[in-house]
């Protein structure tokens, strides 16, 4: 069975994650995918990093993009700016890449994939829109020859915890947050979720794939849920509705509408 050398960079919570499985799971992988892959290298600059992957550490990106026996890089540094320069370098030196950095993929997306295209080398990303949910794939294989109106979603799971929440138990948002703090739902900092940051960059990925137009953060209607009362949570329940946060795509005429903002949906809508 053919082994796949994979260079990770950046080892914090989710780099922590993908390597637990890249170390316990290879097997399992080999047997559903044909492909054996084997980490062969750990990038971060945290030093109890280094004192625990010592055999396979390095501090510069470079170095691991430029081994020849690693062939796929998986970026998650996070942010846009580090991120897309290791992102270039590795594409650059004809290595696959996968990322989740959605941020990325939004706003340099567009000169990356041209340059993938250039370098007969992919990049893997199916984890930056609905994580376990293969939409992305979906769109580019499955539905390839279809074209669509309109595309929309839940695209961020802690705002889609907490207005649930809200609703279920009569709950004021700032309650709800704290809660979804402590259980690790939502960052200290919950900015990027609760404004609708995360999901309008979402949406950017989504139309570029979907309806073949490049979408900056600009171009999008964000409106977040900090807004959101529990009064109109039951009001809208009383109505048959129950506010969510729906990322949206519509095309009218030759022009696209995106937006990302809390919408009514109808109870028995299966979102």
């Amino acid at each position: 069975m053919k082994k796949i050398g994979v260079g990770l960079i950046g080892a914090g919570t989710v780099g922590q994650g993908v390597i637990e499985i890249l170390k316990n799971s290879p097997s399992l992988i080999a047997e559903r995918s044909g492909i054996f892959p084997e980490l062969r290298m750990i990038c971060d600059k945290n030093p109890d990093v280094a004192k625990e992957y010592k055999d396979i550490y390095t501090d510069n990106y470079e170095t691991l993009i430029n081994d020849p026996n690693i062939e796929i890089v998986v970026e998650l540094v996070g942010g846009t700016k580090i991120a897309f320069d290791v992102v270039k370098y590795a594409l650059e030196k004809g290595k696959t890449v996968v990322t989740a950095n959605k941020a990325l993929l939004s706003e340099k997306g567009k000169e990356l994939f041209e340059l993938a295209g250039n370098k007969g080398v992919e990049i893997g990303y199916e984890a930056a829109v609905a994580g376990t949910i293969p939409i992305l794939r979906s769109i580019k294989t499955g539905l390839i020859a279809n074209s669509f109106n309109s595309v929309y979603g839940i695209l961020n799971g802690t705002t889609n915890f907490i207005l649930t929440k809200m609703e279920e138990e009569n709950s004021s948002y700032e309650s709800v947050l704290k809660i979804a703090q402590e259980l690790g739902f939502a960052e200290k900092d919950p900015t990027f979720d609760v404004e609708g940051i995360d999901a309008a960059h979402k949406v950017s990925i989504l139309a570029s794939l979907a309806l073949n137009q490049s979408l900056s953060l600009s171009d999008i209607f964000v409106e977040g849920i900090t807004r959101v009362s529990k009064t109109e949570i039951q009001l809208a329940k009383e109505l048959g509705y129950r506010i969510k946060l729906l990322g949206i795509l519509k095309k009218k005429g030759d022009k696209l509408e995106a937006r990302v903002n809390p919408t009514m949906v109808p109870i028995d809508h299966p979102i």
